[in-house]
């Protein structure tokens, strides 16, 4: 029996299908950061469209800066961030984190395995455990439909995984990136924007991500399937 990941989940990918969608079928899909893979088997589920998604996280020990907290949750947090016209970055040093060991780490990881086979997609997906900046090296520019990048914990790392990311994203393809109200996020967010003179149109999808089509400073409307 298959558990039905679109009821009942409050995850990352909740609302991110109404954008994969939009790109056509026999899509090809990345995902750093899977974690227990609830929010993979809520994509899979809504998005037909999709053909295989590529998995990709190293399991090891972790801090974890970005759940310290529900104040990135709250609206007058989330006001402040999008205010600020600096970045701004967390003293680490000054918060409670949450440290996951190896052991929790494979558990993490068989949780996944089992909830990718419950969803009935197990079989769509290649799981790469190993660092992302290694498995960046086997991909080719232009290689995926859209990218969601969900394992990033500072500004540095949200940077670094936008420049990394973006050449193996196909032009009109779809980068989405979770934890947008995280301070450092929306900073780092916004600063390769600058940086690169992106301009395509950004879109906010449920649980704090954002998104934008590569290359389309319209968005949507100039979105052509790759159907047609």
């Amino acid at each position: 029996m298959h558990n039905d990941f679109t009821r009942g989940y409050s995850t990352s990918t909740m609302t991110l299908p109404f954008f994969v969608n939009k790109l056509g079928h026999d899509l090809l899909g990345l995902q750093i950061g899977v974690a227990e893979g609830v929010c993979t088997s809520n994509l899979l589920q809504c998005c037909p469209t999709i053909k295989k998604m590529d998995l990709v996280d190293s399991y090891e020990p972790y801090e974890d800066y970005i759940g310290f907290s529900n104040v990135k949750n709250n609206q007058q947090f989330r006001e402040s961030v999008v205010k600020s016209t600096e970045v701004k970055k967390i003293n680490y040093d000054s918060i409670p984190l949450t440290k996951i060991v190896q052991e929790e780490c494979d558990e993490l990881y068989d949780i996944a395995l089992e909830n990718l086979l419950y969803s009935g997609y197990l079989d769509s997906v290649e799981f790469f455990r190993m660092d992302s900046e290694k498995f960046l090296q086997t991909v080719e520019n232009n290689t995926y439909d859209f990218i969601f990048l969900d394992a990033h914990l500072t500004y540095e790392q949200v940077y670094r995984d936008m420049v990394n990311w973006t050449p193996k994203l196909k032009t009109g393809g779809l980068l989405a990136i979770h934890d947008y109200f995280h301070v450092e996020t929306y900073h780092a967010v916004h600063a390769y924007r600058t940086d690169f003179n992106i301009e395509d149109k950004l879109y906010r999808f449920h649980n704090d991500g954002v998104v934008w089509f590569k290359g389309l400073k319209n968005g949507l409307a100039e979105v052509k399937p790759n159907w047609i």
